[in-house]
């Protein structure tokens, strides 16, 4: 395995296509899995029925006035506000969670806080380091097997030249803090999966997922190659997962995603059915068994990539 902040979207919009086979649980215990995002959507039924816990942690106090609410309707925002502004990102995200395994359990934590017009509110480091730390915490008390966070950076500035850097050095922003959130949750078991970003840049991924213990995810096209727009680590990317999919904005209207981030939670989804279905085995076990399970995947300047296959 192998990575401020103005957190960006890392899914884009693309023309219709079709919809994707569903990974199935066999398991009498329902995987669980934190996404931390912008809003959800919970008047749509089939996500209210998937949600265990919402959280809302942000700065500015962006959560209704606080920094911290926790709690039914803590995640949601109201309609004319989660339509737009971007906001409609972690609706998206948790629709094609459910695509990917219906019986999928989500702890939705909000980490992007709207302003008293309803604008979206930049996302500090901090933020991200909160969000990490309550799932620390709470990570037995709502069996959390995964987290995914498809929210990342590549802007730069004097204190994360995160393209400033040639490639093949260690371009990655030193943020110890974060390194060590992921860290403990890996020594619990539990993986967070990153978006490596949408830039086609095949020497760099985007920041958090160019830190070493996260699990960095590109994406591939429904043809299975690897996709034009991902970006790309040789030494720092560890899978590539199916970035298009036919997923849902708030009010339950259906759209076309691509992109890492839709990949990313595709893959923390399969990890944690996985899991749910091997609850014995270590970190380092169930890592080699997911990596058993991907299948080779190129385009025409990437030859070695690992597709996690949700099919």
């Amino acid at each position: 395995m192998k990575k401020l902040i103005i957190v960006t979207l890392a899914a884009i919009l693309i023309a219709p296509t079709t919809a994707h086979a569903n990974l199935k649980n066999t398991s009498a215990q329902q995987p669980t899995i934190a996404i931390l995002d912008t809003a959800i959507d919970t008047s749509i039924s089939q996500i209210k029925n998937s949600i265990v816990h919402e959280v809302c942690i942000t700065e500015y106090y962006g959560c209704s006035g606080q920094p911290f609410v926790e709690g039914p309707g803590s995640a949601t925002l109201p309609a004319n506000v989660i339509s737009a502004n971007g906001f409609e990102h972690g609706t998206q995200m948790a629709s094609i969670a459910l695509q990917a395994n219906p019986n999928i359990k989500i702890v939705f934590v909000r980490i992007i806080g709207s302003s008293r017009l309803g604008y979206r509110q930049p996302a500090g480091e901090n933020t991200v380091n909160n969000a990490l730390e309550w799932v620390i915490a709470n990570k037995d008390r709502f069996n959390i097997h995964a987290v995914s966070m498809s929210q990342s950076i590549r802007n730069t500035n004097a204190r994360f030249p995160l393209y400033m850097s040639p490639a093949g050095t260690d371009y990655c922003p030193k943020t110890p803090v974060t390194e060590q959130k992921i860290s403990t949750l890996v020594s619990a078991g539990i993986p967070v999966f990153l978006p490596a970003g949408n830039d086609s840049d095949l020497n760099r991924i985007n920041w958090p997922a160019c830190i070493t213990n996260s699990i960095s995810i590109g994406a591939t096209m429904p043809s299975k190659q690897i996709a034009f727009y991902t970006n790309n680590d040789s030494q720092k990317l560890d899978f590539f997962a199916l970035g298009t999919w036919r997923g849902l904005n708030p009010g339950n209207k259906q759209i076309n995603i691509a992109g890492t981030s839709a990949s990313t939670v595709a893959a923390a989804t399969v990890w944690a059915t996985l899991r749910s279905q091997n609850t014995n085995l270590s970190y380092t076990e169930m890592y080699n068994l997911y990596s058993s399970k991907s299948v080779p995947t190129f385009n025409s300047k990437i030859t070695n990539g690992k597709l996690i296959n949700n099919g």
